[in-house]
């Protein structure tokens, strides 16, 4: 993102002297357009990480909720097992 801010603004700033030192308009529109491109490639990379942060908000959310969903179900799991182990000791007992 960095690049594509640093390529957008050393092309403003070269295209800033040509225009005062009376280039050809075609090489000011190429200037303009890898200019353009730089400032579209550096806010499609901020959106996309902007993106992948929600993502990740999200994601860690749901970790979250099933760790505690894991927990749960292994304390059912054993309060589960400890009464099948006393159903099973009563059992043979008699």
């Amino acid at each position: 993102m960095v690049l594509f801010g640093a390529i957008a603004a050393a092309m403003a700033a070269d295209l800033g002297t040509d225009w005062g030192a009376g280039t050809s308009v075609e090489h000011l529109l190429l200037e303009l357009g890898v200019m353009i491109l730089g400032i579209a490639g550096a806010l499609h990379l901020w959106a996309g990480l902007r993106a992948a942060r929600v993502r990740a908000r999200s994601l860690a959310k749901d970790l979250d909720a099933s760790r505690a969903e894991a927990a749960r179900w292994r304390r059912e799991s054993q309060d589960l097992l400890r009464g099948l182990s006393v159903a099973i000791d009563r059992q043979l007992e008699r």
